[in-house]
């Protein structure tokens, strides 16, 4: 295919209802060029198209120094998005490429869409002389525990938050209940388009929405595809898992669902139990808590972790029908002072 080129008309106005594959080439692979509306949302327009180039033209724009940090990372992110073996390969391919953020970027993109094969790339990456910021080490550290936990692979399990678990007191007078409901079928797909665009590669199911009604907000609870049924979620007890999300409807340039907190399980030590591990999406800890699975029952409880900004919360629930139910749950509208939040570190 010919080299696009750009004419400074087009540098300076950009169309994106009429913009078609070459001009969007243009515009994206033009480091120096100016672009109405800003190129990072061009080029979420070109990787939404279908073209032989596609992977080819953002590993591009990752490698190139001249390209603006913005639209490196928002490249790597991209290619997270596809998650194809192709857009894969460039990633762990270019871990290391670019500043402090587009590493980040690289590293983020390869847990939520790299395999085992990765693991090992993110280890030699960690490894390599003359170290990394600690912002680059955290990422990848929480990177490699998502992957692990996305495939199933031995090892890099989240541990315990240190201290004890920050709970509400029912009896007092701030203390306000937690409410859970079976979600609107209609607003459970729309939450489903939106967040698969984040890139996080977990098959959520349309059936198992469930609203969770906490501190004046609704949370969109929604499982992973593979554990849909009672007897799926049996496998909990023998594997590591993403078990769902929770999303929140974001109101800023547009209403949007996205994730808020991925909701990841290990086997615990007692048998016919699941320790429940509920993060941020770039890996501080939020929730703790424990599921028992029993033959007739499945039942599990969740405490808010102590650190700061927290929201003191504790609930009880079961899974029956196909969803979750909180049977009892309190919070309290106070929050810790907040600092800056620690990610969690794996066990490896």
């Amino acid at each position: 295919m010919t080299e696009p080129t750009l004419s400074e008309a087009d540098a300076i106005w950009f169309d994106p209802e009429e913009a078609d594959i070459p001009a969007l080439r243009a515009a994206v692979l033009t480091p120096e060029a100016v672009t109405a509306p800003p190129k990072e949302a061009l080029l979420s327009l070109l990787a939404a198209e279908d073209y032989p180039e596609k992977v080819a033209d953002l590993a591009r724009v990752l490698v190139d120094g001249q390209q603006p940090s913005q639209m490196r990372q928002a490249a790597a992110y991209e290619l997270g998005r596809l998650g194809t073996p192709e857009a894969v390969a460039v990633l762990r391919d270019t871990l290391g490429t670019g500043d402090d953020p587009t590493q980040r970027a690289v590293v983020t993109a390869l847990g939520r869409a790299g395999g085992p094969p990765d693991l090992d790339a993110i280890d030699r990456f960690l490894q390599q002389d003359g170290g990394l910021p600690p912002d680059v080490v955290r990422a990848a550290d929480w990177a490699r525990s998502l992957l692990a936990y996305r495939v199933d692979v031995d090892g890099f399990e989240l541990a315990p938050p240190p201290g004890n678990p920050l709970t509400a007191e029912a009896a007092t007078d701030e203390a306000r209940a937690v409410a859970s409901a079976p979600a609107d079928p209609g607003v459970v797909a729309q939450a489903v388009h939106d967040v698969a665009a984040e890139g996080f590669h977990i098959p959520l199911d349309l059936s198992s929405g469930t609203v969770v009604r906490c501190a004046d907000r609704d949370h969109l609870y929604l499982q992973n595809r593979e554990f849909a049924s009672p007897d799926s979620l049996q496998r909990l007890t023998e594997k590591k898992s993403v078990l769902g999300i929770v999303a929140v409807l974001s109101t800023g340039e547009g209403e949007a669902w996205t994730t808020k907190y991925l909701v990841l399980t290990q086997p615990a030590p007692v048998p016919d139990r699941v320790e429940i591990h509920v993060t941020t999406t770039t890996g501080s800890p939020a929730f703790t808590g424990e599921a028992e699975l029993g033959p007739d029952q499945i039942s599990f409880g969740l405490r808010s972790v102590d650190q700061p900004g927290a929201i003191p919360l504790q609930l009880q629930g079961s899974y029956a029908d196909g969803r979750p139910h909180v049977e009892q749950g309190t919070y309290e509208p106070r929050r810790r002072a907040r600092m800056a939040p620690t990610p969690v570190r794996n066990s490896e």
